[in-house]
C-alpha cells in the first residue's frame, strides 16, 4: 500500500498551538470587555434616570399638575403623590445591582410650569469609583444636566455621595 506524497491538512502540534494562542489572547481581552461593560451599565443607568426626571418634568406641565419623583428602597418613581401609597406608579426605574446612586433629595417635586420645588445632586457609580461615576444636577429652574463621565462640572468628581 503506498501513501500520497502530500497530505493536506493540520498537524495536532499546530492546531494546540492556534488553541494556546487565542486562549493568550482572549485572556488579554476579558478584563477590558469586563470594565466596557460595566461603564455601558453605568451610563445606561445614568442616561434612563436622567429620562425618568424628564419624563416627570414633562408629565407635570402637559397634566397642568406637580408630580413627584420618590425613591423608595431603591427604586425610583414618578407618582402624583409620595406620601399616598395607592398613587399611581407613572413610571420606575430600578438601577441594575452593581450601580449605586446617591442623592440628595428623597423626593423631587415638579410643578405644572415645569420648575422643581429644590435642587438636587444624583451621583450613579460603581465600586465606589468616582473616577467612571456620572453626576446628575437638577436646578429649581426644572433643567437637568448630566455631567461627563468622571466629571462635577470642569472639575474632577471627587466622591461617590451626592452632595
Amino acid at each position: 500500500m503506498s501513501r500520497p506524497k502530500a497530505s493536506a491538512g493540520f498537524t495536532l502540534i499546530e492546531l494546540m498551538i492556534v488553541v494556546v494562542l487565542l486562549a493568550i489572547f482572549a485572556s488579554i481581552a476579558l478584563p477590558s470587555f469586563n470594565t466596557s461593560l460595566t461603564n455601558s451599565r453605568l451610563q445606561s443607568a445614568s442616561n434612563e434616570l436622567v429620562s425618568l426626571i424628564q419624563y416627570a418634568r414633562s408629565i407635570a406641565v402637559q397634566n397642568n399638575q406637580s408630580m413627584n419623583i420618590c425613591v423608595s428602597s431603591g427604586v425610583w418613581s414618578v407618582r402624583k403623590s409620595c406620601t399616598d401609597a395607592n398613587a399611581t406608579v407613572l413610571r420606575s426605574f430600578t438601577p441594575p445591582s452593581s450601580v449605586t446612586i446617591s442623592a440628595t433629595v428623597t423626593s423631587l417635586t415638579f410643578r405644572s410650569n415645569g420648575t422643581a420645588s429644590a435642587t438636587a445632586s444624583l451621583v450613579a457609580c460603581t465600586n465606589n469609583a468616582a473616577a467612571t461615576g456620572y453626576k446628575l444636577s437638577v436646578q429649581t429652574s426644572g433643567f437637568v444636566r448630566l455631567n461627563a463621565q468622571g466629571k462635577d462640572g470642569t472639575a474632577a468628581l471627587s466622591s461617590c455621595t451626592a452632595s
